[in-house]
């Protein structure tokens, strides 16, 4: 029955048995009066522990989910930095095209020059 018990039945009977108790028994009662204030103490502790556990799981959740958001981004940005690498790329040979036709140009205009 004992493990059964909730607090306010516990606080009961000591309180009960602390006013019943003969006087020779008073140490006894002051014993068990304090172990109800310690038992007190242990429940608010466990309450607390019980209340920064949820907090942490909170805090592990939201840092999981920054962490997932933030491989995302790094991922979306990975795609973006090959896009721009292909572009400038593509660009860069549309440039040394030009640049070939622009000399064949120039060597075309120098050799007219030369027969003239």
């Amino acid at each position: 029955m004992c493990d059964e018990a909730t607090d306010d039945d516990y606080n009961n009977q000591s309180s009960w048995y602390a006013d019943k108790a003969p006087q020779g028994t008073a140490d006894h009662g002051r014993a068990t009066a304090e172990l109800v204030e310690q038992r007190s103490i242990l429940y608010k502790v466990r309450e607390k522990l019980v209340a920064t556990d949820a907090r942490r799981d909170s805090i592990l959740k939201q840092s999981k989910e920054i962490q997932d958001e933030r491989m995302a981004l790094a991922t979306e940005y990975e795609r973006a930095l090959v896009a721009v690498n292909q572009a400038c790329g593509k660009q860069l040979d549309a440039v040394m095209l030009q640049n070939e036709e622009l000399k064949r140009a120039l060597d075309a205009a120098e050799a007219k020059i030369d027969r003239l």
